[in-house]
């Protein structure tokens, strides 16, 4: 049924008081709410939904509204492009008007010629931070009443750094003029978080690539989980290595399309204020060349957490990349993946970063965590990933027992094939 055919339809019903379409697909234009407000003039409830909220402000509705529907008592306005001036257009010509529901009419501002025309009125407008069908009273002496537009920048900040980028890009610049004004603010973008798992149906490459854009410089961390276009976001974020200057964060998860191993590395030499990289969740494989590079990289950087995931389980003992790792004397946090280092391999490591606070380890299967090592993981915390309980836990006597996989194949430990 069109808009047209309902509205022709309501001729026929002259006794009408009661009509609500707000919460249906129909969309009624000011065409449409001239022809219901004519043809039934008793109504008394009337709730619709526009659905156009691009745009300016338009009171064309609420004009109609006002001036054909007289004995209206409760009003619900549903995606509106109406602004204070239509709304005190209905409250002057419908002096019967008792409860206004107003849900997404983003240009209305509650100004103080309003505000003085609400005290014989109850508003209520759609609180998003309660529920998803909770209505909360408008009004300034109310405790739900919150004027967002005002709120400083530090506290926005606080409640942007919550929101998804995806969220934050579609949503946010959508909610009024002035956050629409704040959503080209550098500071707002300097984390670009996108996870392909989440919202499958978006353009997360462009959305990327636009937020990358809106940083303009300010980019601190960059988080992709199951992302098709992670080589392309990535390839461009290095390349335009100006407005990465201070990409602190680099995190690749799940999926990484097309990314190999090279183009992390090449990317690595963009981003002089590296701290944390983690490619431990993803598809990457890093080898022992791989951590020579990020190890040469590390030299000019000043690299506080560093995960990665060797996926060579099988084979004997090998220590190279342990022996890479351990030239990155600025680590804090460490997290291996299925590598082959022994108990010699986290020996140096432990000796050659003395900053190190934190490893954890999973599927490390020839680390068997001796007497020697025990004395020097006094002063640092290990971690290890407990197949019975899927989580990591904190380094115990069960190590050996429930510390690797499933896959009950093991190597000899006895020999090894590293350079040492």
């Amino acid at each position: 049924m069109s808009e047209n055919d309902f509205s022709e339809a309501c001729n026929a019903f002259l006794a009408l008081e009661v009509l609500d379409v707000s919460e249906c697909s129909l969309y009624l234009n000011r065409y449409s709410i001239e022809t219901i407000g004519d043809a039934c003039e008793n109504l008394k409830a009337f709730g619709y939904r526009n659905g156009r909220l691009r745009g300016r402000a338009n009171n064309s509705q609420a004009f109609y509204i006002a001036y054909s529907m007289y004995d209206m008592q409760k009003l619900k306005m549903v995606e509106v492009q109406l602004s204070d001036k239509g709304l005190l257009e209905i409250l002057d010509q419908c002096p019967g008007l008792e409860i206004i529901y107003i849900q997404n009419c983003r240009h209305r501002m509650i100004g103080e010629n309003l505000k003085s025309k609400l005290d014989k009125v109850q508003v209520k407008y759609y609180n998003y931070l309660i529920n998803i069908s909770s209505f909360s009273n408008l009004g300034m002496d109310d405790p739900d009443f919150r004027d967002w537009a005002d709120l400083s920048w530090d506290v926005l900040r606080e409640i942007f750094d919550r929101i998804d980028t995806v969220c934050l890009f579609v949503s946010v610049q959508s909610v009024c003029r002035q956050w629409r004004k704040l959503a080209q603010e550098p500071r707002l973008w300097r984390r670009l978080h996108l996870r392909g798992d989440l919202f499958p149906g978006c353009n997360l490459k462009n959305i990327g690539l636009s937020s990358f854009d809106r940083s303009a410089g300010c980019l601190e961390e960059f988080v992709v989980k199951d992302l098709y276009s992670t080589d392309v976001l990535l390839k461009v974020i290095a390349e335009r290595k100006s407005k990465a200057t201070g990409l602190k964060v680099l995190v690749l998860e799940g999926y990484c399309g097309r990314v190999i191993e090279d183009d992390l590395i090449e990317a690595c030499y963009s981003f002089p204020a590296l701290e944390v990289l983690d490619v431990s969740d993803c598809s990457l494989s890093l080898q022992s060349l791989h951590l020579l590079s990020i190890g040469n990289v590390s030299t000019r950087l000043d690299l506080k957490a560093f995960s990665f995931r060797n996926s060579r389980v099988r084979g004997r003992a090998n220590n190279s990349q342990a022996l890479f790792i351990a030239d990155m004397h600025h680590l804090q946090k460490l997290k291996m993946v299925e590598d082959r280092l022994d108990d010699y391999g986290l020996h140096v490591i432990l000796d050659q970063c003395p900053n190190l606070k934190i490893i954890y380890i999973r599927n490390c299967r020839h680390l068997l965590i001796g007497v020697s090592l025990q004395t020097k993981l006094e002063k640092v915390q290990l971690k290890y990933y407990n197949y019975l309980v899927n989580m990591f836990v904190d380094y115990d006597a069960d190590y050996n027992i429930h510390g690797v996989s499933d896959d009950t194949y093991y190597s000899d430990y006895s020999n090894s094939d590293s350079d040492y």
